[in-house]
């Protein structure tokens, strides 16, 4: 279960008192607790972002974070919602990444360091002592300024080093490799590249500026567009084999979702313990964030993941919902083999598949008994009395 810490939410609330309040006339109203008049005076600012993230990208300006109201918003509704995304990725990474003294990490299109903050969130857990470089780069300075000075106050006593940089991407020259790339919702914003030509753009920046044994994280929203547009990206990126994905793909073949149909799209659900505040404020601007749902690749070199990446044939990851019908129950799977429907009859059912009536999307599977020669980017299968399934937490 994600958490964003009251320590967190406290700092936060009123950090967003502080700069929206600052010099108007009710610059009084900052030394108060957050309360719900508060709340009310957000929610105009948090529903309109929130509509001009989703139905009405288009209309959404660069310099949409310059105008206070989507400032404070962004802030107050998005920051604790993408932390909690990257967090629940940066869970998926191997347990060798955490062990060295120093992590050079850059954030591209950091905005206000959501993703940051997730990263020293999990470091401070796994090994506090290690010393970090952290370089932020985004083009907006207020949001920069913002992401500087909630990384100070909420991770006083890590021994960070923090490099700013107010630039557009394209203008950003790499002073060095780095152990990990964080890169939430930037490819988004390229709305007027295809997904050849953001791996044409990211490509050249992997090569110069991830280490031999460095990481890259991108992160999307879960939407059917920009989804599907980070599925194509990863089949460019693996396509002279340089680079490999170790999340959440089985497999380094091409994507069989973004093969087989025009309609799905990978995307994954995360529980999370949401903040009361944010409850709040889903309720004044009719949102439903009780679970989160992401997009996201894991990417490191062949030389040095190749072998980790390289996952057991019967190994598949859940990507659909369960599909529950009269006297059936359906699985899309992800795996080497490609990507397979799995049905059971009810009558089927005995323990050895009776893991099928609580597996979650994103899950993986290990499936027993059953022979699936080559790669195909559609099957069917049915479950049978020879088949063993069960969960795997841990490879």
């Amino acid at each position: 279960m994600i958490v964003f810490p009251k320590t967190f939410q406290d700092i936060l609330l009123a950090y967003v008192k502080e700069i929206s309040f600052r010099g108007t006339r009710r610059e009084g109203f900052a030394a108060r607790p957050f309360g719900r008049e508060d709340l009310r005076f957000f929610a105009k600012g948090v529903a309109e972002l929130s509509d001009l993230f989703t139905a009405e990208r288009r209309r959404l300006n660069a310099g949409y974070l310059n105008q206070p109201q989507y400032r404070a918003a962004y802030l107050l509704y998005f920051l604790p919602i993408n932390y909690a995304k990257t967090l629940f990725i940066l869970d998926q990474m191997p347990t060798e990444f955490w062990k060295r003294d120093l992590f050079r990490v850059l954030d591209l299109g950091c905005g206000p360091g959501s993703s940051s903050l997730a990263f020293l969130t999990s470091l401070n857990r796994k090994n506090p002592h290690a010393r970090v470089e952290l370089t932020l780069v985004e083009q907006n300075e207020k949001i920069l300024n913002d992401a500087r000075a909630l990384l100070a106050k909420l991770f006083p006593k890590l021994r960070l080093q923090i490099h700013a940089h107010a630039l557009r991407l394209e203008k950003f020259r790499s002073p060095g490799e780095f152990d990990l790339i964080l890169m939430s919702h930037v490819l988004n914003e390229m709305t007027q590249l295809s997904a050849q030509e953001r791996a044409a753009w990211l490509f050249p920046k992997l090569e110069t500026a991830l280490a031999p044994e460095g990481l890259l994280l991108i992160s999307e929203p879960a939407l059917k567009r920009p989804t599907r547009e980070l599925m194509a990206l990863r089949d460019h990126l693996l396509e002279d084999k340089t680079f490999c994905v170790l999340a959440p793909c089985l497999h380094r073949e091409i994507c069989p979702m973004l093969a087989a149909t025009a309609q799905d799209w990978c995307h994954f659900y995360i529980d999370w313990e949401e903040p009361t505040y944010l409850q709040e404020l889903d309720r004044l601007v009719k949102n439903d964030n009780r679970f989160l749902k992401v997009a996201y690749l894991l990417l490191g070199r062949t030389r040095a993941y190749g072998k980790l990446a390289t996952r057991p044939r019967n190994f598949f990851r859940v990507v659909s919902n369960r599909m529950k019908t009269k006297g059936k129950t359906e699985l899309v799977l992800c795996g080497p083999p490609g990507r397979l429907t799995l049905s059971r009859l009810d009558r089927e059912r005995q323990a050895a598949n009776a893991v099928l009536d609580e597996v979650r999307r994103g899950e993986v599977l290990e499936v027993k008994g059953m022979n699936l020669p080559g790669y195909e980017v559609g099957r069917k299968a049915r479950v049978n009395p020879t088949l063993t399934i069960k969960k795997i937490t841990a490879f």
